[in-house]
């Protein structure tokens, strides 16, 4: 169960392996830039493709349809 204010979700496990990977390689530049968490970065990576009108993700969709 979540914290209070927080939400969780469901990814495959090969998904969360990948970034839980990605995020261990880089957790002492990502401290630096604020994000102190494994959450911190899912929640700037969302909110990032967010801001920028869902452009980022919409490229990455496009992509992986093209390779299909």
């Amino acid at each position: 169960m979540p914290r209070s204010g927080h939400k969780s979700i469901t990814i495959r496990s090969e998904v969360y392996d990948i970034w839980q990977e990605w995020y261990e390689e880089r957790k002492h530049n990502l401290y630096l830039l604020g994000i102190t968490s494994f959450a911190g970065l899912f929640t700037t990576v969302i909110m990032s493709a967010k801001n920028k009108d869902g452009e980022h993700l919409t490229k990455i969709m496009e992509t992986r349809l093209d390779n299909k």
